[in-house]
């Protein structure tokens, strides 16, 4: 039985919580380790100090590129993963608003430990939240897609 590439993509986003994403400003490649949500849009949202950086550079080139994937333990076991491409920005006003309840939905301790929202929206301090729209997404499903195709655009 094929199985859905969406839901299958959903259910792995859901189980994973760190993406790896990477930005380039002057021809120079940064990758960054980041706790992430996401939206039924495959949207992508992480918070991030302003001065990173990832940040710094997605103010000067919004193009972005990533991974979302489990740390495999055995080389040549089955493997499943994301990879997305898609463009970076800050969020400000309503979107700022969805994607706060986005994230902090996902991640409760946020809220308490990171940033209120009273603080977010005063910028008092430097964390800010972005937005990935993500343009392409590729599921590479070894575990699903034994004989099949095992790379399939979700997005």
């Amino acid at each position: 039985m094929r199985q859905n590439p969406k839901k299958l993509a959903k259910s792995y986003m859901e189980n994973v919580k760190l993406m790896s994403m990477a930005t380039v400003s002057k021809n120079k490649p940064w990758c960054a380790t980041i706790f992430y949500a996401f939206d039924e849009n495959f949207d992508i949202y992480f918070l991030s100090r302003y001065y990173r950086n990832h940040s710094r550079h997605i103010e000067k080139n919004n193009s972005v590129a990533g991974t979302i994937a489990k740390q495999h333990k055995t080389f040549g076991a089955p493997t499943m993963g994301l990879q997305f491409a898609g463009s970076a920005k800050m969020l400000h006003g309503e979107e700022l608003k969805k994607a706060y309840a986005i994230f902090t939905k996902r991640f409760p301790a946020a809220k308490k430990e990171l940033i209120s929202w009273d603080v977010l929206q005063s910028k008092k301090q430097p964390v800010r939240l972005y937005k990935i729209s993500v343009k392409k997404l590729v599921l590479h499903d070894e575990v699903h897609f034994t004989k099949e195709k095992r790379r399939v655009v979700v997005k």
